[in-house]
């Protein structure tokens, strides 16, 4: 099973965020994400064998979690320009600290079950779209530039939680496997 750590978004927050991807919906080349799907991964973890998600699931139970925090979502932009994105995000401007915390956190509590840490330094966003293999998404800059210093709202992260991603034609269906309630 394919699986990653994430936090989740409230409804209003996804509502929020879920206008500027209709505003933009007219950039060709993109693949825009759920409504529903939209949160913060803190850690992918790629394939898992299902006897193993049990493992998982307890090492993300004694991962230290720290106390409950507030994340505020502010701007949008692209990963790595505007011009030639590969993601489309939506950025986070305060919470980061303690949102870098928690993953590395999840991160080091799945070090002994074969997860490697990541290479790149963690970027906290919320991915709105994806760029189309082999297509380019011509207009964006002009379609991110009333949003890109945007608030999208705040929101007390009080846990974190264990997600399956299954991959379906329509597209992939997310299920919470297991809640982690933060301290505090």
């Amino acid at each position: 099973m394919r699986l990653f750590v994430a936090c989740l978004l409230p409804e209003e927050i996804r509502e929020r965020l879920s206008l500027v991807q209709e505003a933009a919906g007219q950039v060709s080349g993109l693949k825009w994400v759920e409504r529903s799907n939209l949160h913060v991964t803190l850690k992918f973890l790629g394939e898992v064998r299902e006897a193993s998600a049990g493992k998982v699931e307890r090492a993300l139970g004694f991962a230290g979690a720290p106390r409950a925090f507030t994340l505020a979502i502010r701007g949008t932009g692209a990963f790595p320009n505007t011009r030639v994105p590969r993601v489309v995000w939506a950025g986070i401007c305060g919470g980061q600290d303690e949102l870098a915390s928690l993953a590395r956190s999840a991160e080091a509590a799945l070090l002994p079950y074969g997860f490697e840490r990541e290479k790149r330094p963690f970027s906290p966003h919320i991915t709105l779209a994806r760029a189309r293999e082999g297509q380019i998404a011509s207009g964006l800059s002009e379609a991110l530039a009333g949003p890109a210093d945007r608030d999208f709202g705040r929101f007390i992260v009080e846990e974190y939680c264990l997600m399956r991603s299954e991959l379906l034609p329509a597209g992939p269906m997310y299920t919470v496997l297991r809640r982690y309630a933060l301290s505090g």
